[in-house]
């Protein structure tokens, strides 16, 4: 196990092995209020290979990057959510980088972030859960589609 500190409050939402044997983390950052989502790259020994965060464009209050897969070029694709005024009427935004977490050079929104592994010991414990049986019974379940018109932008490209 390991421990990565970054200096901000980091969360990771999904971690995925790559074809190299490492992991892929994607999740996010906050600091003040505001937040990035964030990925980072660890070897398969736990050693960080890279940490990138992407500020999402007009957010500045939750945001995060979850599912990313490895792409056959050996870059990443990843989705997120950003929320610009925290009352969940936010946005998802796809972010395609290269093997290195880059977006490309003319991209401004972009950050490099450099984790230090803090501790590399684990305690394990035996929790005190007892499950119970449960009476729950599911009654009616009505999904109701909505017509969604999607707005998209082009923000950074390789």
């Amino acid at each position: 196990e390991k421990i990565y500190d970054t200096g901000t409050y980091f969360y990771y939402v999904y971690i995925k092995e790559t074809q190299d044997g490492g992991f892929i983390v994607g999740g996010g950052q906050s600091s003040g209020g505001s937040g990035l989502g964030v990925l980072l790259k660890i070897q398969a020994d736990g050693t960080p290979e890279w940490m990138k965060s992407y500020a999402f464009p007009s957010s500045s209050y939750g945001e995060w990057l979850s599912r990313a897969i490895q792409t056959s070029d050996g870059g990443y694709i990843s989705v997120g959510y950003g929320d610009p005024n925290g009352v969940d009427q936010g946005y998802y935004m796809v972010v395609k980088t290269s093997s290195t977490g880059d977006v490309g050079s003319s991209c401004s929104a972009i950050g490099t972030l450099t984790p230090t592994v803090i501790d590399t010991t684990a305690q394990t414990s035996t929790p005190a859960v007892t499950p119970s049986p449960s009476t729950a019974t599911v009654t009616d379940i009505t999904v109701i589609p909505t017509d969604v018109t999607p707005t998209t932008s082009l923000w950074c490209s390789l």
